[in-house]
């Protein structure tokens, strides 16, 4: 019996040192996998920014706008999503977006104790603004949304690339569909 017993002993001594090997093997790899996970987000993100970015400088504010709802949507808590919302309230501000329907909301006010006149006075004056801009996103959502094109699929097409024909249709994602542009581009 104690022989039966130190054998055992000793097997799994032998397989310990490999079990624990490859617990963190797969620890490693798990935080390998996140890091890999979180580049690739940060990677999209800024992509589909620099994808806003070029719609708005390009004279497209309706795929600007789109890109921008979708940062926001995907990316909440990152600081490109509150650039994105400066954004989105540059072009409706401007009247260049049709039927926003923004979802920009502001922040929840604090509240703290506060001694000094002066920053009492301007916490009141940006109260004021949050309310003139709660009441200007309300009105927006308030209107119905125009339909948007999303994504554009070429099917059926083998000789010619899929750029080269989007480049000369005047259809881009993010614009507010018009049927007869449609129609025209079939």
């Amino acid at each position: 019996m104690r022989r039966c017993g130190s054998l055992l002993i000793v097997v799994a001594m032998f397989f310990l040192p490999a079990t624990l090997a490859r617990a963190q093997d797969q620890k490693q790899q798990a935080t390998d996998v996140e890091t890999i996970l979180q580049e690739t987000n940060a990677r999209q993100l800024r992509r589909d920014f620099a994808i806003a970015e070029f719609y708005r400088r390009t004279g497209h504010p309706d795929s600007a706008f789109f890109y921008y709802k979708l940062i926001r949507k995907r990316y909440p808590n990152t600081e490109i999503a509150k650039n994105a919302a400066e954004r989105i309230v540059e072009l409706v501000d401007g009247g260049f977006v049709q039927g926003s329907g923004s979802t920009v909301k502001p922040p929840k006010a604090v509240e703290a104790p506060i001694n000094d006149p002066s920053v009492s006075q301007e916490i009141s004056k940006l109260r004021e603004q949050v309310k003139s801009l709660e009441k200007r996103i309300a009105a927006l959502e308030s209107k119905p949304s125009a339909v948007r094109i999303g994504e554009i699929i070429v099917v059926g097409n083998t000789k010619t690339p899929t750029p080269d024909i989007l480049k000369h249709i005047a259809l881009y994602p993010g614009e507010v569909l018009q049927y007869a542009r449609l129609a025209a581009v079939r």
